[in-house]
């Protein structure tokens, strides 16, 4: 059981949107099936379930982006139908959504009025100093410095940009602020203080629909939370009359256990103690970023890199694959040294990264799921100049089936599976590039618990079968769970390095000292060889 919220919940009768027994379908799929939410005035309810439960269907139909096919949908007491998103915030409902939508070259309060500019009575001018005098008003109010109004949005921070697309949402003033995964790019510290700003806006008689991945934070937060499965409710209980556990429960509909456990290697199947190194890498360094780093992996071994935000974890990656110049430096791969120019030098020599913005760097917005798959080797599907249609199709539906990733069909635009789903096909990608080693950075970022699992278990079998994986994560006991060995990076160097004993995330006092080990030595306390 954990403690109360900080702040008392409002009465059970005064309700602020009430989504009732609501249906929506979408060719082939039943995404909502008569799914039930009730939010009251002045709370933070969490909206939990897995990818593909229904949760970002629910979200858009409150955000007008989708209509419902059944049931009915109230706002403070009246049946709505949300038509578009201007209907919804004219409502006093406004989304943020986990990707960014500001304009990153226009200053903070041009991209808070964007679209709703304030005119001068009378006037088509604007009146630029209401608009400065409003947003200045509620930044303060958050603690933000007046000289970043100044700055373009691009020269701040992730904070700061979570902060203004919240004060953008304040200006109309909104009672409904749904945020979706408003932590999952933030390091530790402006993670908790984004939260801090989540109770201040309850503490404002807003009410906050949170929807995330991070359990972990919702104590101390969160008022109440909703569990949705396969599109339908689940449960409704008071934050202070459940758990982590049990939340897992209800959200897959059967024992998981803990993360770090589910990601462990097995007892029975220890890391061979002749195993051949798949990767050396020798003395990486590049000007300013990273300094005389080296490391190995062996065949059927997970090296985790830890470290702080901006300690060098990723840029290491990056200069493994060729991504990045180097000063100087090796980089041998099963006894072979490479010389790589770009990632595409590094995957014709069997080293493959899975980056962290998926979005962004890995997924291929266009293209089927079946072409994701297939693109980073297509020459294995063509004959000729000519691409095998029914081979791509065949390998794309075995990869479907053994990763169980939810599609439609494998013709499905990759942008409308759900983000644990476009983590799998990504892995699909990997695994039909046959690799010797894989690297991946964050590799459950923003996934719920049950795709975490199935991405653990996928690495897992890749490292069974002879490769070697490299892990790159801010969460320390999915790190120290999948990891044989930890490598900690500080300020562009390496700080340490220490083995993960076989069997030691089931023991909670080991796990706490191998947590301050790596904290120890990723913030300078300690030193470790």
């Amino acid at each position: 059981m954990q403690s109360s919220p900080p702040h008392p919940v409002a009465p059970p009768g005064d309700v602020l949107v009430h989504v009732d027994k609501v249906i929506k379908r979408f060719p082939g799929v039943l995404a909502l099936d008569g799914a039930t939410l009730e939010i009251r005035r002045g709370e933070v309810h969490a909206l939990l379930g897995e990818n593909g439960a229904g949760k970002s269907t629910l979200i858009k139909l409150l955000s007008g982006v989708y209509q419902p096919d059944g049931g009915s949908i109230q706002v403070r007491g009246e049946n709505v139908r949300i038509t578009d998103p201007r209907h919804a915030q004219a409502l006093g409902i406004t989304t943020i959504y986990q990707e960014h939508t500001l304009a990153p070259d226009l200053s903070p309060v041009e991209n808070v009025f964007l679209g709703r500019e304030v005119r001068r009575a009378g006037s088509p001018l604007l009146n630029e100093p209401a608009m400065r005098a409003r947003a200045r008003q509620l930044w303060g109010e958050f603690g933000g410095h007046p000289e970043d109004l100044g700055r373009s949005v691009g020269q701040l921070g992730g904070l700061k940009q979570r902060l203004i697309e919240i004060i953008k949402a304040l200006a109309y003033d909104a009672q409904l602020v749904i945020m979706d995964e408003p932590t999952a790019a933030l390091p530790d510290g402006e993670r908790a203080n984004l939260l801090d700003h989540i109770r201040k806006m309850r503490a404002g008689g807003v009410s906050v629909l949170l929807v995330t991945h991070r359990l972990e934070e919702l104590f101390g937060v969160v008022d109440r939370v909703t569990v949705f499965r396969d599109g339908r409710w689940v449960a409704t209980m008071p934050i202070t009359e459940t758990s982590i556990d049990d939340i897992i429960r209800k959200m897959v509909g059967r024992e998981v256990g803990s993360m770090a456990a589910a990601a462990a290697r097995p007892k029975e199947l220890p890391l061979a103690d002749d195993a051949p190194d798949v990767l050396r890498v020798k003395g990486l360094t590049r000007r300013g970023v990273l300094q005389d780093v080296s490391l190995t992996v062996r065949s059927g071994e997970i090296v985790g890199i830890g470290g702080l935000a901006g300690s060098g974890r990723t840029e290491v990656a990056r200069a493994i694959i060729g991504a990045d110049p180097l000063d100087a430096g090796e980089v041998w791969i099963r006894d072979k040294k490479g010389n790589y120019k770009s990632p595409a030098d590094a995957m014709r020599a069997g080293l493959v990264l899975v980056p962290e913005e998926r979005k962004i760097l890995g997924i291929v917005g266009g293209f089927s799921v079946a072409r994701n798959i297939t693109v980073g080797a297509l020459q294995k599907i063509t004959a000729g100049p000519f691409l095998q249609v029914q081979r791509e199709e065949a390998v794309a539906r075995n990869y479907v089936k053994e990763l169980r990733i939810k599609t439609r069909s494998t013709g499905e635009f990759i942008e409308n599976l759900s983000g644990g789903n476009q983590q799998k096909v990504l892995f699909a990608r990997v695994l039909f590039a046959e690799p010797n080693l894989i690297i991946v950075d964050e590799p459950t970022q923003g996934i719920d618990v049950g795709a975490k699992v199935e991405v653990y278990r996928m690495i897992r079998e890749f490292v069974a079968k002879g490769g070697g994986a490299i892990v790159i994560s801010s969460d320390l006991p999915e790190l120290l769970g999948l990891s044989d060995r930890v490598v900690v990076m500080r300020e562009g160097a390496k700080a340490g390095e220490f083995p993960v004993p076989l069997g030691s995330v089931h023991s909670a006092a080991r796990m706490d000292q191998l947590q301050n080990q790596v904290m120890q030595l990723a913030t300078g306390s300690s030193r470790v060889n």
